[in-house]
Protein backbone atom coordinates (compact mmCIF):
# COMPACT_ATOMS: atom_id res chain seq x y z
CA UNK A 1 0.00 0.00 0.00
CA UNK A 2 2.75 2.26 1.06
CA UNK A 3 4.40 2.03 -2.51
CA UNK A 4 0.82 2.56 -4.38
CA UNK A 5 0.67 5.60 -2.35
CA UNK A 6 4.18 7.12 -3.59
CA UNK A 7 3.27 5.57 -7.27
CA UNK A 8 0.19 8.28 -6.55
CA UNK A 9 2.33 10.98 -5.23
CA UNK A 10 5.02 10.91 -7.89
CA UNK A 11 2.41 11.06 -10.48
CA UNK A 12 0.84 13.88 -8.90
CA UNK A 13 4.25 15.94 -8.67
CA UNK A 14 4.27 15.31 -12.60
CA UNK A 15 0.81 16.35 -13.48
CA UNK A 16 0.34 19.85 -10.96
CA UNK A 17 0.91 22.95 -12.64
CA UNK A 18 0.93 26.05 -10.54
CA UNK A 19 1.21 28.13 -13.86
CA UNK A 20 -2.13 26.61 -15.05
CA UNK A 21 -5.42 28.49 -14.96
CA UNK A 22 -7.12 25.53 -13.70
CA UNK A 23 -7.20 26.47 -9.51
CA UNK A 24 -4.79 23.91 -7.49
CA UNK A 25 -7.54 22.32 -5.63
CA UNK A 26 -9.33 21.47 -9.40
CA UNK A 27 -6.13 20.18 -10.49
CA UNK A 28 -5.53 17.75 -7.41
CA UNK A 29 -9.37 16.59 -7.24
CA UNK A 30 -8.84 16.22 -10.93
CA UNK A 31 -5.38 13.97 -10.71
CA UNK A 32 -6.93 12.37 -7.49
CA UNK A 33 -10.29 11.53 -9.31
CA UNK A 34 -8.35 10.12 -12.30
CA UNK A 35 -5.93 7.46 -10.29
CA UNK A 36 -8.70 6.31 -8.44
CA UNK A 37 -10.90 5.62 -11.84
CA UNK A 38 -7.86 4.18 -13.29
CA UNK A 39 -7.17 1.86 -10.15
CA UNK A 40 -3.55 3.39 -9.41
CA UNK A 41 -5.50 3.94 -6.18
CA UNK A 42 -7.75 1.28 -5.27
CA UNK A 43 -10.33 0.97 -3.19
CA UNK A 44 -10.15 0.19 0.32
CA UNK A 45 -6.56 1.82 0.20
CA UNK A 46 -6.03 4.32 2.57
CA UNK A 47 -4.64 7.87 0.86
CA UNK A 48 -1.71 10.49 2.40
CA UNK A 49 -2.97 12.86 4.72
CA UNK A 50 -3.45 16.59 4.07
CA UNK A 51 -0.07 17.73 5.23
CA UNK A 52 2.17 14.86 3.46
CA UNK A 53 -0.08 15.91 -0.06
CA UNK A 54 0.69 19.73 0.84
CA UNK A 55 4.69 18.88 1.72
CA UNK A 56 4.99 16.46 -1.60
CA UNK A 57 3.63 19.09 -4.37
CA UNK A 58 5.13 22.31 -2.62
CA UNK A 59 1.26 23.94 -2.01
CA UNK A 60 -0.34 25.21 0.95
CA UNK A 61 -3.39 22.41 2.73
CA UNK A 62 -6.02 25.03 1.90
CA UNK A 63 -6.46 23.61 -1.48
CA UNK A 64 -5.97 19.79 -0.73
CA UNK A 65 -8.23 20.15 2.33
CA UNK A 66 -10.67 21.39 -0.34
CA UNK A 67 -10.19 18.70 -3.24
CA UNK A 68 -10.37 15.92 -0.38
CA UNK A 69 -13.33 17.08 0.99
CA UNK A 70 -14.89 17.32 -2.58
CA UNK A 71 -14.15 13.98 -3.53
CA UNK A 72 -15.62 12.62 -0.37
CA UNK A 73 -19.14 14.70 -1.27
CA UNK A 74 -18.71 13.10 -4.49
CA UNK A 75 -18.47 9.62 -3.04
CA UNK A 76 -14.71 8.72 -4.40
CA UNK A 77 -13.45 8.87 -0.86
CA UNK A 78 -14.31 7.73 2.64
CA UNK A 79 -13.37 9.61 6.29
CA UNK A 80 -13.20 7.23 8.97
CA UNK A 81 -12.75 9.24 12.45
CA UNK A 82 -9.55 8.48 13.99
CA UNK A 83 -8.27 6.68 11.02
CA UNK A 84 -7.76 8.69 7.73
CA UNK A 85 -9.37 8.97 4.71
CA UNK A 86 -9.67 5.87 2.29
CA UNK A 87 -10.62 5.37 -1.22
CA UNK A 88 -14.24 3.75 -1.32
CA UNK A 89 -14.61 -0.22 -2.38
CA UNK A 90 -18.36 0.15 -2.69
CA UNK A 91 -18.10 1.83 -6.39
CA UNK A 92 -19.90 -0.69 -8.64
CA UNK A 93 -19.50 0.11 -12.31
CA UNK A 94 -21.06 -2.55 -14.42
CA UNK A 95 -22.81 -2.51 -17.73
CA UNK A 96 -26.29 -3.36 -18.02
CA UNK A 97 -27.45 -5.10 -20.83
CA UNK A 98 -30.14 -7.95 -19.79
CA UNK A 99 -32.71 -8.18 -17.48
CA UNK A 100 -30.99 -10.43 -15.54
CA UNK A 101 -27.62 -8.83 -15.15
CA UNK A 102 -29.47 -5.41 -14.24
CA UNK A 103 -31.00 -7.72 -11.33
CA UNK A 104 -27.20 -8.93 -10.01
CA UNK A 105 -25.77 -5.06 -10.39
CA UNK A 106 -29.23 -3.95 -8.15
CA UNK A 107 -28.11 -6.60 -5.93
CA UNK A 108 -24.49 -6.05 -5.63
CA UNK A 109 -25.30 -2.45 -4.84
CA UNK A 110 -27.05 -3.22 -1.84
CA UNK A 111 -30.28 -2.59 -3.77
CA UNK A 112 -33.36 -4.73 -3.04
CA UNK A 113 -35.50 -5.15 -6.74
CA UNK A 114 -39.28 -6.00 -6.14
CA UNK A 115 -40.47 -8.04 -9.19
CA UNK A 116 -44.14 -7.97 -10.65
CA UNK A 117 -45.66 -10.23 -13.31
CA UNK A 118 -47.26 -7.85 -15.93
CA UNK A 119 -47.77 -11.25 -18.22
CA UNK A 120 -48.07 -15.37 -17.74
CA UNK A 121 -49.84 -16.96 -20.19
CA UNK A 122 -49.43 -19.50 -23.04
CA UNK A 123 -50.02 -18.43 -26.51
CA UNK A 124 -48.71 -20.07 -30.35
CA UNK A 125 -45.22 -18.65 -31.21
CA UNK A 126 -44.91 -15.57 -33.51
CA UNK A 127 -43.17 -17.06 -36.99
CA UNK A 128 -39.21 -16.11 -36.24
CA UNK A 129 -39.79 -18.65 -33.06
CA UNK A 130 -41.35 -20.96 -34.99
CA UNK A 131 -38.99 -21.08 -37.82
CA UNK A 132 -36.43 -22.01 -34.76
CA UNK A 133 -38.10 -25.01 -34.59
CA UNK A 134 -38.53 -25.83 -37.93
CA UNK A 135 -41.95 -25.38 -38.14
CA UNK A 136 -43.34 -27.60 -35.83
CA UNK A 137 -46.38 -26.73 -33.56
CA UNK A 138 -45.07 -25.60 -30.51
CA UNK A 139 -46.96 -23.48 -27.83
CA UNK A 140 -44.78 -20.28 -25.79
CA UNK A 141 -44.94 -19.76 -22.44
CA UNK A 142 -44.36 -15.39 -22.43
CA UNK A 143 -43.56 -14.29 -18.78
CA UNK A 144 -43.20 -10.12 -18.77
CA UNK A 145 -41.72 -8.83 -15.41
CA UNK A 146 -41.24 -5.29 -14.15
CA UNK A 147 -38.23 -4.94 -12.07
CA UNK A 148 -38.82 -1.99 -9.44
CA UNK A 149 -36.45 -0.30 -7.02
CA UNK A 150 -37.91 2.30 -4.14
CA UNK A 151 -41.38 1.60 -5.48
CA UNK A 152 -40.63 2.62 -9.03
CA UNK A 153 -39.78 0.77 -12.64
CA UNK A 154 -36.35 1.21 -12.58
CA UNK A 155 -35.27 -0.42 -16.03
CA UNK A 156 -37.79 1.80 -17.66
CA UNK A 157 -36.33 4.95 -16.49
CA UNK A 158 -32.64 4.22 -17.53
CA UNK A 159 -33.87 3.48 -20.77
CA UNK A 160 -36.30 6.58 -20.73
CA UNK A 161 -33.33 8.81 -19.83
CA UNK A 162 -30.81 6.99 -22.27
CA UNK A 163 -33.23 8.12 -25.35
CA UNK A 164 -33.46 11.61 -24.18
CA UNK A 165 -29.66 12.00 -23.49
CA UNK A 166 -28.69 9.77 -26.66
CA UNK A 167 -26.71 13.04 -27.78
CA UNK A 168 -24.72 13.61 -24.69
CA UNK A 169 -23.98 10.41 -22.83
CA UNK A 170 -23.29 6.96 -23.66
CA UNK A 171 -24.62 5.43 -21.44
CA UNK A 172 -27.15 5.20 -17.57
CA UNK A 173 -27.22 3.82 -14.90
CA UNK A 174 -27.58 3.44 -11.35
CA UNK A 175 -24.86 4.23 -8.76
CA UNK A 176 -25.20 3.79 -5.13
CA UNK A 177 -22.65 5.63 -4.10
CA UNK A 178 -24.58 9.01 -4.27
CA UNK A 179 -25.88 9.93 -1.04
CA UNK A 180 -26.80 14.18 -1.47
CA UNK A 181 -26.52 13.87 -5.14
CA UNK A 182 -29.06 12.80 -8.02
CA UNK A 183 -26.45 12.37 -10.11
CA UNK A 184 -23.29 12.42 -11.26
CA UNK A 185 -20.67 12.32 -14.76
CA UNK A 186 -18.01 9.51 -15.29
CA UNK A 187 -16.06 8.51 -18.36
CA UNK A 188 -17.04 5.51 -20.29
CA UNK A 189 -15.14 2.37 -19.69
CA UNK A 190 -13.11 2.58 -23.02
CA UNK A 191 -12.65 6.39 -23.37
CA UNK A 192 -10.50 8.96 -21.97
CA UNK A 193 -11.29 10.50 -17.83
CA UNK A 194 -13.47 13.81 -17.88
CA UNK A 195 -10.34 14.74 -15.27
CA UNK A 196 -7.81 14.20 -17.94
CA UNK A 197 -10.38 15.65 -21.29
CA UNK A 198 -10.48 18.58 -18.93
CA UNK A 199 -6.44 18.79 -17.85
CA UNK A 200 -5.58 18.40 -21.53
CA UNK A 201 -7.96 21.47 -22.75
CA UNK A 202 -7.04 23.47 -20.40
CA UNK A 203 -2.99 22.77 -22.08
CA UNK A 204 -4.02 23.87 -25.34
CA UNK A 205 -4.14 20.21 -26.42
CA UNK A 206 -6.99 19.22 -28.94
CA UNK A 207 -9.32 16.50 -27.25
CA UNK A 208 -11.48 14.53 -29.38
CA UNK A 209 -15.31 14.92 -27.85
CA UNK A 210 -16.07 11.49 -25.51
CA UNK A 211 -19.62 10.99 -24.10
CA UNK A 212 -19.34 10.55 -20.43
CA UNK A 213 -21.82 8.25 -18.99
CA UNK A 214 -24.24 9.52 -15.98
CA UNK A 215 -25.51 7.71 -13.12
CA UNK A 216 -28.02 8.34 -11.15
CA UNK A 217 -29.00 7.72 -7.79
CA UNK A 218 -32.31 5.45 -7.22
CA UNK A 219 -33.19 6.94 -3.71
CA UNK A 220 -33.00 10.49 -4.35
CA UNK A 221 -36.06 12.48 -4.23
CA UNK A 222 -35.15 13.89 -7.47
CA UNK A 223 -34.74 10.88 -9.06
CA UNK A 224 -37.82 9.62 -7.70
CA UNK A 225 -39.86 12.30 -8.86
CA UNK A 226 -38.43 11.94 -12.68
CA UNK A 227 -39.38 8.24 -11.99
CA UNK A 228 -43.06 9.12 -11.85
CA UNK A 229 -43.35 12.05 -14.81
CA UNK A 230 -45.46 11.40 -16.79
CA UNK A 231 -45.66 14.62 -18.98
CA UNK A 232 -42.44 14.24 -21.92
CA UNK A 233 -41.50 17.38 -22.05
CA UNK A 234 -41.09 17.81 -18.50
CA UNK A 235 -39.07 14.46 -18.27
CA UNK A 236 -36.69 16.11 -20.99
CA UNK A 237 -36.19 19.06 -19.23
CA UNK A 238 -35.72 16.92 -16.11
CA UNK A 239 -33.45 14.39 -17.83
CA UNK A 240 -31.40 17.42 -19.26
CA UNK A 241 -31.28 19.52 -16.02
CA UNK A 242 -29.75 16.21 -14.07
CA UNK A 243 -27.09 15.93 -17.29
CA UNK A 244 -26.01 19.89 -16.64
CA UNK A 245 -25.79 19.64 -12.77
CA UNK A 246 -23.85 16.86 -12.71
CA UNK A 247 -21.69 18.39 -15.70
CA UNK A 248 -21.49 21.62 -13.24
CA UNK A 249 -20.63 19.48 -9.98
CA UNK A 250 -17.83 17.88 -11.93
CA UNK A 251 -16.15 20.95 -12.39
CA UNK A 252 -16.80 21.22 -16.18
CA UNK A 253 -18.51 24.01 -18.21
CA UNK A 254 -21.89 24.18 -20.48
CA UNK A 255 -22.16 24.24 -23.86
CA UNK A 256 -25.36 26.07 -23.57
CA UNK A 257 -25.71 28.13 -20.39
CA UNK A 258 -29.31 29.92 -21.58
CA UNK A 259 -30.96 26.55 -21.98
CA UNK A 260 -29.81 25.29 -18.59
CA UNK A 261 -31.44 28.50 -16.87
CA UNK A 262 -34.24 28.27 -19.43
CA UNK A 263 -35.38 24.58 -18.48
CA UNK A 264 -34.94 25.02 -14.56
CA UNK A 265 -37.21 27.95 -14.93
CA UNK A 266 -39.92 26.04 -16.78
CA UNK A 267 -39.72 23.18 -13.84
CA UNK A 268 -39.49 25.78 -11.18
CA UNK A 269 -42.80 27.34 -12.35
CA UNK A 270 -44.09 23.32 -13.39
CA UNK A 271 -43.93 22.63 -9.56
CA UNK A 272 -45.50 26.12 -8.54
CA UNK A 273 -47.97 25.94 -10.43
CA UNK A 274 -47.47 28.48 -12.35
CA UNK A 275 -47.81 29.28 -16.58
CA UNK A 276 -45.12 28.30 -18.16
CA UNK A 277 -45.61 31.60 -20.33
CA UNK A 278 -43.68 33.54 -17.28
CA UNK A 279 -40.57 31.73 -17.84
CA UNK A 280 -37.26 34.18 -17.80
CA UNK A 281 -34.40 33.36 -19.83
CA UNK A 282 -30.78 35.58 -20.07
CA UNK A 283 -31.50 38.14 -22.69
CA UNK A 284 -35.66 37.80 -22.60
CA UNK A 285 -36.13 41.06 -20.71
CA UNK A 286 -38.15 41.21 -17.25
Amino acid sequence: MAADADVSLNELSLSISRGSPVPLHHQLRNMLQDQIERGTLRPGQQIPHERQYAEHLGISLAPVRQALLELVRQGYLLRVRGKGTFVRDDKVVEKINLLGSFTDSLRSQGLAPEFTVTCAEVKPPPPEVREVFGGRRRRLFRLDRLASVAGGPLALLLDRIRTVLADRASGVRITHRLTDSPACLVSDEAGISLNLQRLLKAAGQNVPPVKPVLEINPRHPIVRRLRDEPDGSNFTDWSHTLFDQATLAEGGQLDDPAMFVKRLNQLMLTLAGAPASKIWTPGSGA
